[in-house]
């Protein structure tokens, strides 16, 4: 610790380190305002006579550097804990849906040799009820013609009507789940 000279500390009070046993009245380590000052040194010959101006010292149970408490809990609330949970089971079903694409698009271009390049694949196709202007996915193109009679297994063209929006529900589910979109999975075909 260095020294404060004791011009630094005036007009704030003084802060007096004395003996242990604080004689005349004063604790040790005491920080003396202004007002308090006059009252303790009142009839001493020289008010800092044999007193040294320092900075308080920080004091804390034993000996070595204070440890910060940590900042996050050790130990998850059951709200984290689920959301982990929750977290990892989406990773999961991520990595093998991309598995599913992979084995997927090489039957595709196994099946479609000639299909080279890409097209856009409606999310919801146009003869199902999807808007023409609806949301697309650029798929390449073997893999676009094995959604499409994917679909087709499902609910075939011609039949005049479309199917019950619980249907359609059913139907995306079944093909989308055996035929993954990839950009949904984080994979730019």
């Amino acid at each position: 610790m260095r020294p404060v000279p004791a011009g630094e500390l005036e007009g704030v009070g003084t802060f007096v380190d004395a003996p242990s046993g604080g004689g005349d009245g004063v604790l040790p380590g005491a920080f003396l305002s202004p007002e308090w000052e006059s009252l303790v040194w009142a009839g001493a010959a020289s008010p800092l006579e044999g007193a040294v101006a320092m900075r308080p010292v920080r004091r804390s149970a034993g000996t070595g550097p204070l440890r910060r408490p940590p900042l996050l809990n050790p130990r998850p609330s059951p709200a984290q804990a689920q959301a982990r949970a929750q977290r990892n089971a989406n990773l999961a079903v991520v990595l093998q849906a991309r598995q599913l694409y992979q084995q997927r698009l090489k039957e595709a271009q196994a099946t479609y040799p000639n299909s080279l390049g890409y097209e856009n694949h409606h999310l919801i196709p146009m003869y199902l009820g999807g808007p023409a202007n609806g949301q697309t996915y650029r798929l390449p193109t073997a893999y676009h013609k094995a959604i499409t009679q994917a679909f087709r297994r499902k609910w075939e063209y011609g039949q005049g009507r479309r199917p019950e929006p619980q249907r359609l529900q059913d139907i995306m589910i079944e093909v989308y789940s055996q035929y993954p979109i990839p950009q949904l999975i984080g994979i730019e075909p």
